[in-house]
């Protein structure tokens, strides 16, 4: 979240250190997702420590080809890359799901406990989508365009769905 907040404070400096921000801030959520991924699987597979490297090692090359398209294109910290950057992250977000599947089927672990898992990560994940969807839509501020300008906001929304998500996921820790 620190890098979120740098970006906030120093959007209004100028273009060239708005970019480098904007680019900070997307490496914090590439770093958000992965401590959760990494967390998740270490919580999931405890007991084979070679079924979690795979799947870290699997991760990382994912999240080497996000740092990627972050750094080497300019055009992703653009007001129009807004679909593209999110699905990005979403994507990002998106590679539990193999792991997950394999949880689920493939470990001998206690029903009781793989549902907590899916509930804790169905919530984490459907609180991003909730807040990627109003983030490119901008909603609610397409609908009232300078009610929710300084409050309320697409942007803000999407935040506070990522933290409602994050704190959803981090109670079966």
């Amino acid at each position: 979240f620190l890098m979120s907040v740098m970006y906030h404070i120093l959007l209004v400096h100028s273009e060239p250190i708005k970019v480098w921000c904007a680019r900070c801030d997307y490496m914090g959520i590439v770093a958000q997702i992965t401590g959760g991924f990494i967390t998740l699987l270490l919580c999931m597979f405890y007991n084979t420590p070679n079924t979690v490297c795979v799947y870290i090692g699997l991760h990382l090359i994912c999240v080497g080809i996000v740092m990627d398209t972050i750094h080497c294109n300019a055009h992703i910290t653009t007001k129009d890359s807004d679909a593209e950057r999110t699905a990005m992250f979403i994507g990002l977000a998106c590679t539990v799901i193999v792991p997950l599947v394999h949880f689920i089927y493939a470990t001998s672990v206690c029903p009781h406990v793989k549902a907590t898992f899916v509930y804790h990560l169905l919530c984490f994940m459907g609180c991003v989508i909730v807040g990627a969807v109003l983030y490119v839509t901008h909603i609610p501020e397409r609908w009232y365009p300078v009610v929710f300008d300084m409050c309320g906001n697409s942007h803000e929304l999407m935040h506070w769905t990522i933290v409602v998500g994050d704190r959803k996921s981090t109670r079966l820790n």
